[in-house]
């Protein structure tokens, strides 16, 4: 199993085929189905991803975005698999992480940076995906501990930690001419947005507020993928509403701009869990605390940018 739905699979095998009859072929799946998969994503992403023409399928500008992330992911994940897989797991302790997209790789770098254990006496799974998704799988005892946005609160996990993080408007840095220190979210509706999507934790209260303003906006684009919206805003398909922290990491973050919003009713609240059982193993226990350490630090750093 990836952490990359197949649908993002079949995506890259049709632009590297660039025509859906071969991709199919070696796929060893049916045209139409391959054709159903790829309808499918550019309806979740609500962009579209793939252009025909006469020599075949190019991708679009927001499908070649799509194509680098979903390859870097690839890559990372190929490399966390061999590092657990090549070592030997007698007598070692595995170590299961549930993470953020914003955050996942900075934290895993600063933990295999800080901790000389990891890929020698302990093994390391990170699975990456949205709040629900990775509490559900810390409650039936898939995941040791989650670092994620506005955990609930559940008597069968422990919240070790949580810092709150401010949602500003995030655009392109061409959109202001002289950026201003805040903003109002009404004023933000000017712009066509580019938003979470209603699988990550931020998408029903940054509704809420938007319909409080009583303003007509217009929604770009939405995914369950904040470096995809990183990469629509940076090309100016819109503006979008995120905390800092879902921005200084992408890889476009010197093309996008963050201004708080004056609303101090959105903030995202980072935090992190543990299973209620996870501190029983004292060497478990003690690279947890590690993982608290990290995503502390991380989260007054991202803190300091605004000040």
């Amino acid at each position: 199993m990836s952490i990359l739905a197949k649908e993002v699979f079949s995506f890259i095998e049709i632009v590297r085929s660039q025509s859906v009859r071969k991709a199919a072929e070696r796929l060893n799946i049916s045209a139409s189905a391959l054709s159903r998969q790829l309808r499918l994503l550019e309806e979740d992403l609500g962009v579209a991803l793939v252009v025909r023409h006469s020599n075949g399928i190019r991708a679009t500008v927001q499908g070649e975005q799509l194509l680098a992330h979903a390859e870097r992911m690839i890559e990372l994940e190929n490399g966390l698999r061999d590092e657990v897989s090549a070592a030997d797991r007698k007598g070692r302790v595995e170590v299961r992480l549930g993470v953020m997209e914003c955050i996942g790789a900075e934290l895993v770098q600063r933990l295999y940076g800080s901790h000389s254990g990891i890929g020698d006496r302990h093994g390391l799974t990170v699975i990456v995906d949205g709040t629900d998704a990775l509490i559900a799988r810390l409650v039936e005892g898939s995941l040791d501990g989650v670092v994620a946005f506005n955990i609930p609160t559940d008597e069968r996990i422990r919240l070790v930690a949580s810092f709150d993080m401010e949602i500003g408007l995030v655009c392109s840095s061409s959109l202001f001419d002289h950026l201003p220190t805040s903003i109002a979210l009404a004023d933000c509706l000017v712009w066509s947005l580019c938003l979470p999507s209603r699988e990550l934790s931020s998408h029903h209260r940054l509704m809420a507020e938007i319909h409080r303003q009583d303003r007509a906006f217009n929604i770009a684009a939405t995914s369950n993928s904040l470096a995809t919206l990183c990469s629509l805003i940076a090309e100016g398909s819109g503006v979008g509403l995120m905390s800092l922290l879902d921005v200084i990491g992408h890889r476009d973050a010197d093309r996008l701009s963050f201004v708080p919003l004056k609303d101090r009713r959105l903030t995202e609240r980072l935090g992190f869990a543990t299973a209620t059982g996870a501190g029983r193993n004292p060497e478990l226990a003690a690279v947890l605390v590690l993982v608290g350490r990290i995503t502390s630090e991380i989260a007054q750093e991202a803190a300091t940018v605004l000040s």
